[in-house]
């Protein structure tokens, strides 16, 4: 098991851990100095870093494109429909359905538009980080109780939720990981 974990964190992810779609979608897994994927093709689009959407997956979905979260959440980057729907409808993407979630091009095309909006509004990768997670009104929230200009290992170490914290440290590990594979 443990080999496993290190094959997907450090190596490439074993093709037992994502589905059919996904592989068809990727062509190959994450060899980062190849052709560009079709998550390099959108990181291009919306500005991210692939290897920051490669952590976003692989935190939400352990890159199960048919993964579905108790909440409702779907697919590799875990959208929810009502997220979804705002976010193809503000970028012009045409309607997705919720089962059209699990489709691994529309939920990463979707997915990393919501991130890079993120982005863009709290100007930082861990604050998006944290509002993909919680939630943009929660970090709002947050925000007003601590400054996050002054320490931001600090900030994110005081994030009330568990689960949000150890998820902004997980993305963030395996961000620095993927970056360093790619050199």
């Amino acid at each position: 098991m443990r080999d496993k974990l290190m094959n997907m964190i450090i190596e490439r992810p074993d093709p037992a851990c994502y589905s059919t779609h996904l592989h068809q979608v990727m062509k190959a897994r994450p060899h980062f100095n190849e052709s560009p994927t079709p998550f390099q093709k959108q990181a291009q689009e919306t500005g991210l870093q692939d290897t920051l959407i490669w952590s976003i997956m692989r935190q939400e979905s352990a890159f199960n494109a048919r993964t579905l979260s108790r909440s409702g959440a779907r697919g590799l980057m875990q959208l929810m429909p009502k997220t979804a729907r705002y976010v193809s409808k503000k970028h012009k993407l045409g309607h997705i359905s919720n089962e059209g979630l699990f489709l691994p091009a529309a939920n990463i095309r979707l997915g990393t538009w919501y991130l890079s909006d993120l982005l863009k509004r709290f100007g930082n990768q861990q604050l998006a980080i944290v509002a993909y997670n919680a939630g943009p009104t929660r970090v709002k929230r947050w925000l007003k109780r601590t400054s996050f200009d002054k320490q931001p290992e600090l900030w994110v170490e005081l994030i009330p939720f568990k689960e949000t914290r150890r998820y902004v440290q997980q993305v963030t590990a395996f961000t620095a990981v993927y970056n360093w594979r790619k050199q």
